[in-house]
């Protein structure tokens, strides 16, 4: 499934160069066909495998960027403790 990133050999020469749009459809469409004819899913079930990790990396993504300023930098015990000794020394 991953023999389409051989094409960025073709980057050893000076000015080639391959779209990561077209290496990202190839290792697309070998994964699929790999799914299909290794586990003889149909066409449904083969797209949402397929599409399965990166829907899972999408909504991890989207929880991280909603909910991850609650875990701010006073989470993190080093910058507590410097944070107080700054308040501190600001006296």
């Amino acid at each position: 499934a991953y023999a389409p990133l051989l094409l960025l050999v073709i980057q050893v020469v000076p000015g080639a160069t391959v779209p990561l749009s077209l290496l990202f459809l190839l290792m697309l469409a070998t994964k699929y066909l790999a799914l299909k004819t290794t586990h003889n899913l149909g066409t449904p079930q083969t797209l949402f495998v397929l599409a399965a990790p990166y829907v899972i990396v999408a909504i991890v993504a989207a929880l991280v960027a909603l909910y991850g300023g609650a875990y701010g930098l006073e989470q993190l015990p080093y910058f507590r403790d410097a944070f107080k000794v700054q308040l501190f020394l600001a006296r």
